[in-house]
C-alpha cells in the first residue's frame, strides 16, 4: 500500500489516497460482496460506531468497465467519511486530522486483507 495524504486546515478536510498493491487490489471485491449487515460490520471495525451508512456498488463504462464501491460513513460523534474504492486505488475524503485518516486508511486495507482470508484484525 503506498498512502498519501493531504490536510487542508482552513477547510477542515483531509484527503487520503490510497494505492493498492499485491492481494489489496481485492478490496473493491470485498466490500462489493458484503451485505448490508457484514457491510455495517465492516464499516465499524474500520470506522468506529455508524450513526449512518450510505453505500452503492457500480461500474464505469467506456473503453473498459472498472468496477468501484462508494459509501458515506458518519459517526455519532457526527464526523464524516467519504470512501471510493476502485481495482488499483482508493480515496478517503474526511473531515477529520492527518493522524486520525492515516490510522483509519490503513485499517480499512488491513480490515480488507482479514477478509478476504476469512477473519478480521482486532
Amino acid at each position: 500500500m503506498k498512502l498519501s495524504i493531504y490536510e487542508f486546515r482552513g477547510l477542515r478536510r483531509v484527503y487520503a489516497i490510497i494505492e493498492l498493491e499485491g492481494e489489496e487490489r481485492g478490496l473493491v471485491d470485498a466490500l462489493r460482496s458484503l451485505d448490508e449487515k457484514g457491510l455495517l460490520s465492516f464499516m465499524e471495525r474500520v470506522f468506529g460506531k455508524v450513526r449512518t451508512l450510505k453505500y452503492g456498488n457500480g461500474a464505469y463504462l467506456g473503453d473498459s468497465r472498472v468496477d468501484f464501491f462508494y459509501a458515506e460513513v458518519e459517526l455519532d460523534d457526527y464526523s464524516i467519511y467519504r470512501l471510493e474504492v476502485y481495482p488499483g486505488a482508493a480515496t478517503v475524503i474526511a473531515d477529520s486530522t492527518f493522524a486520525d485518516l492515516s490510522e483509519r486508511a490503513k485499517r480499512l486495507v488491513r480490515e480488507a486483507y482479514y477478509l478476504n482470508t476469512g477473519g478480521h484484525c482486532t
